[in-house]
């Protein structure tokens, strides 16, 4: 059986540093810039920002939502200028960002991006390729696992 020693005690506050790395968390700003953006949006603005035009259909399962939650997600981006819903063939809805959405999508990507480095600027170059390694492998092992479940 494992076993874990306890997590030592916080230091007090007056002697934390703002960040672990020293590094001023500049990122921050951007995320607040862009609140008011739930993770369901933040994920479908990145999935259209990725690939687009995308069903709500392929959305919902890109995102791991249920139909009817990315129908609502992309309501709300729509109502809010963010996403344009255009005919596709058959009867399928075709999905892409508006300019809007583009300019949000990317104020999320680069403020994403500052995070992660933020983050990563605490590890050395071998720790980062252990990182790298061991996400690779839970990325190809929750595909797998997800795919077994369809």
């Amino acid at each position: 059986m494992l076993t874990f020693a306890p997590a030592p005690a916080p230091a007090p506050v007056s002697s934390r540093r703002p960040d672990p790395c020293g590094k001023p968390p500049d990122w921050w700003i951007e995320i607040e810039n862009v609140r008011g953006v739930s993770l369901g949006e933040w994920r479908t603005l990145a999935l259209l920002g990725a690939e687009a035009p995308q069903t709500v259909n392929r959305l919902a399962r890109l995102a791991g939502l249920d139909k009817a939650q990315m129908s609502r997600v992309v309501s709300k981006l729509a109502d809010r200028g963010l996403v344009s819903r255009t005919l596709g063939p058959g009867r399928t809805t075709e999905l892409s960002l508006t300019a809007d959405g583009d300019t949000v999508y990317r104020g999320l990507i680069t403020a994403a991006n500052e995070r992660n480095e933020a983050f990563l600027a605490c590890l050395d170059l071998a720790e980062r390729e252990a990182l790298a390694s061991a996400l690779t492998k839970l990325t190809a092992l929750a595909r797998s696992l997800e795919r077994a479940e369809r």
